[in-house]
């Protein structure tokens, strides 16, 4: 039916999306964002730095214990995939520690720059909101103790790449007692 021609640009299309989206993947971990983190490493994410009694600089109290998650949703919804209720599922653990039980959280949605700027930015308020959903409904996490919001495309990760998946995050922010 295709000539080989066409069956080898095909093929070569094919094995292209592919490396693509696995380079995709690969940079979501080195940009600093979780695709399949564990509790303890939410934990450790989101455990603040011990208080001293000296001096620090200005940008390290302002700073708050933040972890970045690769939470897949639905196509154009906020509707959790399996892996975002697996990597949930760690995060419900995470809050429930000893170590996280005292604290406030803020979730926030990020977009890639597909789409309206005003679309994203009510995508990502929609997902954090599911997200804090989620967790309060099926990890018992006290609802006080999570606010959400969206930031849409606004604070791209990789901004040389707007379409890019490592911009479609969530991020916990540890906002302390």
């Amino acid at each position: 039916m295709f000539g080989i021609g066409r069956q080898v640009k095909l093929v070569s299309a094919v094995m292209l999306s592919l490396c693509v989206l696995g380079a995709s993947i690969a940079s979501a971990e080195t940009k600093g964002v979780l695709a399949d983190p564990t509790a303890d490493d939410i934990i450790r994410a989101l455990t603040p730095a011990p208080k001293t009694r000296g001096l620090r600089p200005a940008a390290t109290e302002a700073a708050k214990p933040t972890v970045a998650l690769s939470i897949e949703f639905e196509f154009n919804s906020a509707g959790l995939t399996a892996q975002a209720k697996k990597v949930l599922g760690q995060l419900g653990l995470a809050l429930s520690s000893e170590q996280l039980a005292a604290s406030l959280f803020l979730v926030v949605g990020h977009t890639d720059a597909v789409g309206s700027a005003n679309y994203n930015l009510a995508l990502s308020e929609r997902r954090a909101a599911s997200v804090t959903k989620y967790l309060v409904a099926v990890h018992g996490i006290d609802g006080t103790r999570i606010r959400s919001a969206g930031k849409g495309e606004s604070e791209l990760l990789d901004s040389a790449n707007p379409a890019s998946g490592v911009n479609r995050r969530v991020e916990i922010t540890n906002l302390g007692d």
